[in-house]
């Protein structure tokens, strides 16, 4: 009996053994891979960072400067290739070159500038008014005092 009492402890200590070096080992192994994936995490975000770094600085440099050198200056031909300007190499329209009809006499004739109408009465389609006579207005001072108002008031009552 004092036997199998040893075998049996003997095999609990043995469970006991395989117990917790089991999982002290099972750490270890995790902790190792953990460290790993530190190391390649830190070797990714530096990489990403150089990258970004590197692309920036690709994106900066491609803006090309507006003068070849700060003490050139544009000429004014490129000036007018830049903003579109009508060159000095384009013929000049002179008057035989357009197709306008010239000016003739009757059309530089005057008009009545008294006429304020739209010329109809110039050019005799609209017969003017004979019986118009022009309204004259006689001022008096006395017309705008109050008490000739006020006595047109009382009278017209």
């Amino acid at each position: 009996m004092e036997n199998i009492l040893n075998q049996n402890n003997l095999q609990m200590d043995n469970i006991q053994k395989n117990y917790t070096t089991i999982p002290e080992s099972n750490f270890n192994i995790v902790n190792s891979k953990q460290d790993r994936y530190d190391e390649i995490l830190q070797r990714l975000t530096d990489n990403l960072a150089k990258l970004s770094d590197k692309i920036i600085d690709n994106e900066r440099s491609i803006k090309s400067p507006k003068r070849s050198s700060p003490y050139d200056k544009s000429s004014y031909e490129q000036t007018k290739r830049k903003y579109h300007l009508r060159s000095n190499k384009q013929s000049r329209a002179s008057a035989e070159d357009s197709d306008a009809v010239p000016a003739t006499d009757e059309d530089l004739d005057l008009q009545d500038t008294t006429t304020l109408t739209d010329n109809t009465t110039y050019e005799g389609i609209i017969e003017p008014d004979s019986d118009y006579t022009p309204n004259t207005s006689t001022f008096m001072a006395s017309s705008y005092n109050p008490l000739n108002i006020i006595s047109g008031m009382t009278t017209r009552k």
